[in-house]
């Protein structure tokens, strides 16, 4: 310990013990500063994120019918028999509701591990892994602290709990490769950023849109370097142009690829998976002029989509021009007449985290070597502040379940939920709401109560009290009256009885 005039006083006693410390470490062969931070980031966000989904799954509390819809396309793919989705109608084909063949590489996890839990923690850790890369850009511009401050704060950030909440979606396979080909384009990686985004393709048919624009984004500032290059070519590195060179290539290449699968994805794969009808998402956009699209932004909750997108990072991102590859998934949600895609429930906004944050790494080291002292600030502290943004909105958003006693408690009603469904065999047709749904999509033929239902007679009717706005009454009755000529009983397993019973089991007797 260092022991100078100022030994004895207490502040100069900690002063010194520090110093030591930081320097033992620094000694260390084990103590790697950005590496800690990435994995203590990515560990701390995977434990939240598990206690989101799980929490959820073992209260019974399935906000729709989106896992189950997940659980059969995969299930669809692990058995070779295609991802059909009964879920949304009899014999729906999951490839003419979303582009999204990326489901099948889920495949193996889910015949090893056959239940909606597996998709629901490989989501986790998909995302939790976009946390390790984020944090890894970071602590390449503010070092090991940076790299843990910006990690929690994007691990923590709402768009990502929003989307652990709502339970599986195919979004979940388009974030950490979003991450790694943003943080390619940010060490200038081209070709790497290249080859991550074409995956996003094949993940989602709106994603076309957004490597559209990060293709666009790549081949002008390809070509702002080359200008540069050739009015400076004699100082200029002799790469210079030859990197400018393959960026305008490669970025032009990106755009022209994903803009072509778009149009061949929504005028031909999406109608011929439909039978020839067109995607059914179109009509959520509203007809009407220009001015009226744009009257209908001035809206509460859009304004506050925005804000808290932009919240995240202080605003920082909207000076980096990654931030336009956010625009198109922007655009197609404040435009459309559907209030789930611009309010801030559900997962849409997952995918615009890793946009938004990786833009705001890469605005920062512009504001970093800024002549003005508050930009430069901005720039030196953004992880930190980012980070108390982020700890501010948890208690507002799903990352609260990680706090709530009530998470680590499962569902006083789970051990009749459990008896009901044994009481329905494995292969048989049934017709239930979204209450137990994605409990019994791996097993049986489901259908849900609103998608077709009147197109099949089903073995079992299944009702989650929890699920109805009123009380919807007996299944038994309602199998009657929806299927004339049948004959339906109500089952009753022990422990599940009584008239105010929760869950009910309604069978088809056969002739």
């Amino acid at each position: 310990m260092k022991v100078g005039p100022e030994f004895g006083k207490p502040a100069a006693i900690v002063t010194n013990m520090m110093a030591d410390w930081r320097g033992w470490l620094g000694r260390q062969k084990w103590y790697r500063p950005i590496p800690l931070a990435v994995g203590s980031a990515t560990a701390v966000a995977l434990m939240i994120y598990l206690i989101i989904a799980l929490s959820r799954w073992f209260n019974l509390s399935s906000p729709s019918w989106d896992l189950a819809i997940f659980e059969q396309a995969v299930r669809g793919y692990a058995e070779g028999t295609g991802p059909i989705i009964d879920v949304k109608g009899p014999g729906t084909n999951q490839l003419g509701d979303h582009f999204s063949p990326a489901l099948a590489l889920l495949a193996l996890p889910y015949r090893v591990f056959p239940s909606a839990v597996t998709l629901l923690v490989i989501q986790c850790g998909l995302v939790a892994w976009s946390v390790g890369i984020v944090a890894i850009a970071a602590g390449r511009v503010w070092g090991g602290r940076g790299a843990l401050c910006l990690g929690l704060a994007y691990g923590l950030s709402w768009g990502l709990a929003t989307g652990i909440n709502a339970e599986f979606h195919e979004y979940a396979l388009a974030v950490p490769f979003i991450a790694l080909s943003l943080s390619a384009y940010l060490g200038r990686r081209w070709l790497r950023c290249f080859a991550f985004g074409l995956v996003w393709l094949f993940i989602k048919e709106d994603l076309a849109f957004n490597l559209a624009a990060l293709g666009l984004v790549m081949a002008l500032s390809g070509l702002a370097a080359r200008r540069r290059a050739i009015r400076q070519s004699d100082d200029s590195p002799s790469g210079a142009l030859a990197d400018a060179t393959v960026r305008i290539r490669l970025g032009f290449t990106m755009t022209g690829l994903s803009l072509v699968l778009a149009a061949v994805v929504f005028g031909l794969v999406i109608p011929y998976f439909r039978g020839g009808e067109q995607w059914e998402y179109w009509n959520k956009v509203p007809a009407g002029s220009i001015l009226d699209v744009l009257a209908g932004l001035w809206n509460g909750q859009k304004i506050l989509l925005v804000a808290l997108l932009l919240g995240v990072t202080l605003g920082v991102a909207v000076a980096s021009p990654l931030f336009l590859v956010a625009l198109p998934t922007l655009a197609w949600r404040l435009v459309s007449d559907n209030p789930h895609y611009w309010g801030t429930a559900w997962h849409y906004s997952m995918i615009l985290m890793p946009i938004v944050f990786l833009a705001a790494i890469d605005a920062a080291r512009r504001l970093k070597r800024s002549p003005g002292r508050l930009w430069r600030a901005l720039g030196r502290h953004l992880p930190l502040l980012s980070l108390c943004f982020a700890l501010a909105a948890v208690p507002f958003f799903p990352g609260r379940a990680a706090f709530m006693p009530s998470s680590y408690h499962a569902s006083p009603d789970l051990p009749a939920a459990e008896t009901i469904l044994r009481a329905i065999p494995d292969d048989t047709l049934v017709v239930t709401d979204t209450g137990l749904m994605s409990r019994l999509s791996g097993r049986c033929r489901v259908v849900w109560l609103g998608g077709g239902a009147d197109q099949v007679v089903p073995d079992y009717i299944l009702f989650d009290k929890a699920a109805w706005a009123s009380d919807p009454g007996e299944p038994a009755a309602y199998g009657e009256s929806v299927y004339p000529g049948t004959t339906f009983v109500t089952v009753e397993p022990d422990g599940t009885g009584g008239e105010n019973r929760r869950f009910r089991l309604a069978m088809r007797i056969r002739p």
